[in-house]
């Protein structure tokens, strides 16, 4: 009552919003309903499954971003604070300079001026294209692998079913051609797989 006969019709402005601050986070919650659909798409798992592979790899290229990172930025930091100090206030501000170079983004917000810097803000390029290249090739290797054991256990259930007793020749024809129509949708491919009577990819 006290809040509304101010014309605050929620009361205390502050804890109104506050509570439809939190409302409004349960509800963008459910977005995350999406993933549901991961487990009617053979591509999702695929890819989940990469990416559990790829975690002992791509924790061990954290660190060492996050050591060159604090280094860079660091000495990135001694080398601008006099004559560029009000862009380089601090080392956390370096470092997110530091993070928009490694990652190739460039936001533009912060940039070295005297020739140390940039010739600091080089070698940060250069690094940071190595180390951008190195997960992404973790990834790409562990995908292969996942892809060719997936490939492989569809054409074991092929074969299994070539050799079941009593199948006749027209169910076992269109049976390889729905995995090879299974494997196209799943991944998007042009063509479809060939598979051999023999099983053979």
């Amino acid at each position: 009552v006290h809040g509304w006969s101010k014309g605050d019709p929620m009361g205390e402005k502050e804890g109104g919003d506050a509570n439809f601050a939190f409302v409004r986070v349960i509800r963008m919650v459910r977005i995350f309903r999406i993933f549901k659909l991961g487990k009617y798409a053979q591509g999702l798992n695929l890819i989940s499954e990469t990416m559990i592979q790829s975690a002992p790899a791509l924790s061990i290229l954290g660190f060492m971003l996050l050591i060159f990172v604090t280094v860079f930025a660091s000495i990135m930091f001694f080398a601008e604070k006099d004559g560029n100090g009000e862009m380089y206030e601090s080392i956390p501000v370096a470092m997110w300079w530091c993070v928009t170079t490694v990652t190739t983004v460039g936001y533009g917000d912060t940039y070295p001026i005297g020739f140390p810097g940039r010739l600091i803000g080089t070698a940060t390029m250069l690094m940071g294209v190595m180390f951008i290249a190195l997960p992404v090739t973790v990834i790409a290797f562990n995908f292969s692998n996942v892809y060719t054991t997936w490939l492989k256990e569809k054409q074991a259930a092929a074969l299994a079913d070539e050799q079941r007793p009593g199948l006749p020749p027209e169910q076992l024809a269109l049976r390889l051609q729905t995995l090879r129509e299974e494997i196209a949708a799943d991944f998007g491919l042009e063509t479809s797989v060939h598979i051999a009577r023999d099983g053979r990819l």
